[in-house]
Order: structure tokens, then C-alpha cells, then sequence
């Protein structure tokens, strides 16, 4: 036994020593698991600060720009310092501001103990509004009338010239479409059409839609008031009145025309009898609301009507004509640096240039160009290179617009695109005042001498031989640049005269994008006391038998198309004439064009990742 003494002391030894190698490393497994799990927190928390810089940033910028308008902008380098402002030096935010001025690249690093978090993000701010002054073909904020024999349809400059053969999705048609919306925006505004002027799109009224004539609208029909037709003409060249439906919050009156769609009426629906009717075949029907009627003899309605309790009127957006707000802005442009009056004083065959920093401009003193550089200003919203003139007048000769940029011309005053003579022996008229009286004749107004002699717009004769030619002006906008002309006061477009995308001398020029022309009118037209109903006087925008390509935003001013031209983009008025048998083709492809920066929500962010540096 005494050879077994001492043993179970070794034994207990033993595992003593087994059970506490074990316990310590159960104690250093879980110090082990405490620190990745201490780290993983700290990691945790390091990225959450980084997330809070970003989304910090982003409430900044949205609350900051959803309470802005153009003129009340922020300028991009204010935001960029007050974010930088908001953190210390462990948790900060760097801010690259891209060319684009309004796009905010972020990278935000947050520090929690020893840890450290990158976070990159891409914010474009945005002010209420923009992206939806293109959207439709014509917007007449306080009303439209379109009359004649002109019409309203669209097509996509992307594709092709208007009315061109092009291949869509492999099939070959026609590049003229019924996508042109005709709209007015303030409460209780109407639109008129009347003549022979088809609208090929929806039309979408606040107030009354009223068509007579053989007039019609490919596309659909809403009001919010009364939808009335007056009798059709017999040599209409249109089948029918309406290819679509009409839905309408007061009363509707078919007077008998053929509509193919279903009309929902909630007030008193009359002389439906050929409502829902394609080629005689039934293809749509009468629905009126829960305080809605069918007016006179059941033979006058369609063979098929209902009443539909649940029927609402249709939901048309009503909202503010200047969602730019240019009409505040415009109050710092007559501070800007002017080059004084542009006038039509080069010689015949030489044509003015104009670049993004530079312009080509005649001198009278020293007969020849001279290049006038644009000034820096703040315009629409936005720091620009700018020519800035008084009045701007060109007669009869050509301005190129270079660069593969955008443009941009400030007029302080009057805007004239017109003609001028360019050969024969020029004859003054003969003007006690040395001005000139406006004559119409034969449904064109000219001006004429105190001796009733026709002059042009600078005073000459013109006279009824071959001695004095009188020739249009053009605008030629090379393919790949663009013009922002800004007018303070009246614009006016004389017969002939042509605003168009020409080829590009660059070396390597750039795609033609959207329109090569933007007007944005900030005139004031008054009320029109001594218009008619269907002409508007004071024109802010004044386009006549002018082949244009260009988009018009005009929200205080009475905007007219008139006479032969064709006119290819959009306009938005304080009310639209068009009139005449030329033609306005909406652009498809301006659907959210925006060249100047005014958007249509606060903010929005994208492209949010954790980043890593190599070092």
C-alpha cells in the first residue's frame, strides 16, 4: 500500500491542473469572443456615425431646397461649407460639387474608438417644379384657343425631321404622332378650338372645353366644367369628333357628334346619340355620376348608358404657371453689365457668331467685327457666362451659334427676328416724326410712310420691282450647342425668319439634343381689355409664319403662333393663341428636358455604398 501512498493527491493534481488549462482557455476564448464582439461594435458605431453624416447631409439639403425657389436658391458652395460645418474633426464629410452645380458627391467618415467607416453617396438637389414645363405640347395657364386651319400633334427629333419615314422597333411609319397634351393649369381656365384645327392628343382643361367648327381631338377629352360640341360641319375631313373618351365634371353636349370612346359625364349628358360609335359599331358607352341625367328623347342618346353612383369627375391638376419663379428673379437682371443695343448693322453676307464666352458683334465706328466677351451672372438659378444687351434687333441677316455649348443672351428690352432689304438702292420713307404708322391690308399688317408708301422696320421703301429685296433673318444653332435667350420685354418673330439646327464646324462635334432654342419670357402682358374672347393683345411672345424650333416659357405673358410656320417644341403661356394653317409639332424628346436647373422634388439620393481607401 505504501507504493499507492500519495497517488490520489497526484490524481486530484492532475486534473486540477487538466480543468484550469481549460478554464483559462474558456476564459481566453471568451475575452477572444468579448473583443471581436467589442470591435464589431465599434465598427457598428463607426458606420452608423458615417450613415449619420450622410443622411444629416441630406435633410439639409432637402429641407433647404424643398423651401427654395430659383431666385432663392442656395448657391452650391454655401451648402458645401455649411455640411462641412456640421462635424468634427473624427466625424467629417467631404463635399465634391460636380459641374452639374447641384450634385452633391459625399464621402463621410466616421471614427468610434479606433474604428473607422467610409461612406459615399450621391445627392442631386432639386427645387419644386422642374422636369414638367416640356411635358405637354401647349399649356395656357389662364386659357387656350386654337383656331384656323392649324393643328397640334407631335413627333421625336430623336428619331427623324417631323412627318419623316422612320423604323421604330423594326416597322416603318410615319414620325408624326398623337402625343401633343393641350392643357390649362389655373382653376376655372378654358380652352377653345374652333375652324379646322384637329388637336392629335389628350386635352385637359381646368374650366370649359368648347369645340365648333370641324375641328377635332385624337385623343381624349377632360374638363372640369362643361364639355360642349358645337354642330359639325358637313365637309369636316375628320370621322369623327373625338377618337377616345371624354369624362367631364359638369355637363357634356355631343350635339350629335361621333365620339368612339365612353363619355362620363356628371352633370346632364345631351345629344349623345353617337357616343361610343366606331364605324357603326358599338364601341363605348354613356356613364353619368349620381347627380347626372340624360337630357330630351331617349333616340337623341346612345343605345347604351348607365348610371354609375361611384363616378368621380376627373382629377386634373391644377398649379402655379411660374413654377421657375423668373418673375421674381428677373428684378437683379437690369444690374447687369449691358453691351448696350444689338442692331442689324453688318454687311450683307457676313453673319454675326456667338459663342458661350465670346461674341462676334459689327462695329459702326470701326466697320468691322469686333468680339465682345459675356459677362458672369446668376441666371435662372444658376452662375452662367451671359451676352447682355438693351434691345436686341436683327434684320435680314444671320447669327450662328457655336461651340458645342449652351448659349446664353439676356435682352434687357425687345427682342425682333425680321427682315430688311439687302439689294437695290435702299429709299428712305418719307416720316414728318420719323415714325411709321401700322397698316393692314388683306390680312397683313405692315408699317407705312406719312405718304402711305410700305416701308420696312428700319424705314426703308419697299417697292414693287426687283430694285430692293427684302430677306429674313436666321438663327443657325450648330448641332451639338444651344441658345438660352432670356427676354425682359417683347419678343416678336417676323415672316420668314427661321431659328434651326444647322452641321457643326467643330472638330469633334457633339449630338443635337433636344431643342436648339429656349425662350424664357419674363413680360408681363396685361389683362385683355380690348381683345376678343378668341385674340389676345400685349403679346409677351409674338411667333408669325416663323419656321421654328425652340421651346417658349412665358408664364406672365399672352404667347401667339400664328400664320404658316411650323413650329416644332412646346409653349407654355399665360394664355396660347395658335392660329392660322401652319402647324405646332410638339418634340417628344423634351419630355424632362431641363437645360437650366429647376426640378420637380426637393432632393433625391442614390448610389449610397461603403468605401474602403487602399492606404
Amino acid at each position: 500500500m505504501k507504493n499507492f501512498q500519495g497517488f490520489v493527491l497526484i490524481s486530484v493534481l492532475l486534473i486540477t491542473t487538466i480543468a484550469s488549462v481549460l478554464a483559462m482557455n474558456s476564459i481566453q476564448e471568451s475575452k477572444l469572443q468579448e473583443r471581436i464582439g467589442g470591435n464589431q461594435q465599434k465598427e457598428l458605431n463607426a458606420r452608423l456615425k458615417a450613415e449619420k453624416g450622410i443622411f444629416d447631409s441630406f435633410a439639409y439639403i432637402k429641407s433647404t431646397y424643398a423651401a427654395a425657389t430659383v431666385s432663392s436658391a442656395p448657391s452650391a458652395e454655401d451648402v458645401k461649407s455649411h455640411i462641412e460645418s456640421l462635424f468634427t474633426d473624427n466625424d467629417f464629410i467631404d463635399v465634391v460639387i460636380t459641374e452639374q452645380d447641384r450634385t452633391y458627391k459625399l464621402m463621410s467618415t466616421g471614427m468610434y474608438h479606433g474604428a473607422t467607416a467610409y461612406l459615399k453617396a450621391e445627392i442631386l438637389a432639386k427645387l419644386p417644379g422642374e422636369d414638367i414645363i416640356n411635358n405637354d405640347a401647349v399649356v395656357g395657364c389662364d386659357g387656350v384657343v386654337i383656331k384656323g386651319s392649324g393643328h397640334v400633334d407631335s413627333f421625336d427629333s430623336s428619331l427623324g425631321a417631323y412627318n419623316s419615314e422612320v423604323t421604330v422597333d423594326g416597322v416603318l411609319k410615319n414620325n408624326k404622332n398623337a402625343r401633343a397634351t393641350v392643357s390649362t393649369l389655373t382653376d376655372n381656365k378654358d380652352i377653345n378650338l374652333s375652324g379646322s384645327a384637329p388637336v392629335w392628343g389628350n386635352v385637359k382643361a381646368t374650366g370649359n372645353f368648347n369645340m365648333n367648327g370641324s375641328s377635332s381631338v385624337v385623343g381624349n377629352i377632360s374638363a372640369k366644367q362643361n364639355v360642349t360640341f358645337a354642330s359639325k360641319a358637313a365637309d369636316s375631313p375628320f370621322a369623327y369628333a373625338v377618337t377616345g373618351n371624354v369624362a367631364t365634371g359638369g355637363n357634356f353636349d355631343a350635339n350629335t357628334n361621333t365620339v368612339t370612346g365612353n363619355a362620363s359625364v356628371m352633370g346632364v349628358a345631351s345629344n349623345t346619340s353617337q357616343v361610343g360609335i366606331t364605324d357603326g359599331e358599338r364601341t363605348g358607352k354613356v356613364i353619368y355620376g349620381e347627380n347626372g341625367s340624360m337630357s330630351g328623347e331617349e333616340s337623341t342618346h346612345a343605345g347604351e348608358y348607365e348610371q354609375d353612383y361611384s363616378l368621380a369627375a376627373p382629377d386634373i391638376d391644377v398649379g402655379e404657371c411660374d413654377v421657375r419663379d423668373i418673375a421674381s428673379e428677373v428684378l437683379n437682371y437690369q444690374n447687369f453689365a449691358s453691351n448696350g443695343d444689338f442692331l442689324s448693322n453688318i454687311p450683307d453676307g457676313q453673319a454675326y457668331e456667338f459663342t458661350q464666352n465670346s461674341a462676334h458683334i459689327w462695329d459702326a465706328d470701326t466697320n468691322q467685327l469686333e468680339t465682345k466677351n459675356a459677362v458672369s451672372v446668376n441666371v435662372l438659378g444658376n452662375s452662367k457666362k451671359a451676352h447682355v444687351f438693351d434691345n436686341f434687333t436683327l434684320n435680314g441677316r444671320d447669327m450662328t451659334i457655336k461651340g458645342d455649348k449652351d448659349v446664353v443672351i439676356v435682352v434687357k428690352g425687345d427682342f425682333l427676328l425680321g427682315s430688311a432689304g439687302v439689294t437695290g438702292t435702299k429709299q428712305k420713307g418719307e416720316s414728318a416724326d420719323g415714325t411709321y404708322s401700322s397698316h393692314t391690308a388683306g390680312g397683313e399688317t405692315y408699317l407705312v410712310d406719312d405718304n402711305n408708301n410700305r416701308v420696312d422696320s428700319e424705314g426703308y421703301r419697299i417697292t414693287e420691282n426687283d430694285d430692293y429685296v427684302t430677306r429674313a433673318a436666321a438663327i443657325n444653332v450648330e448641332e451639338g450647342s444651344s441658345l438660352t435667350l432670356i427676354v425682359m420685354g417683347k419678343m416678336e418673330t417676323k415672316t420668314g425668319t427661321q431659328v434651326q439646327y444647322v452641321a457643326s464646324t467643330s472638330d469633334d462635334p457633339k449630338p443635337k439634343s433636344g431643342s436648339p432654342l429656349a425662350i424664357y419670357s419674363t413680360y408681363n402682358s396685361n389683362d385683355n381689355p380690348s381683345g376678343t374672347e378668341d385674340e389676345f393683345e400685349d403679346l409677351a411672345v409674338d411667333i408669325q409664319s416663323t419656321d421654328m424650333a425652340a421651346t417658349v416659357y412665358a408664364p406672365k405673358g399672352h404667347v401667339a403662333v400664328k400664320a404658316s410656320g411650323e413650329f416644332m417644341g412646346s409653349v407654355r403661356g399665360k394664355t396660347v393663341l395658335v392660329s392660322g394653317d401652319g402647324g405646332l409639332h410638339y418634340d417628344e424628346s423634351l419630355a424632362g428636358e431641363s437645360r437650366l436647373p429647376i426640378n420637380s422634388g426637393p432632393s433625391l439620393y442614390t448610389n449610397v455604398y461603403y468605401y474602403y481607401p487602399e492606404n
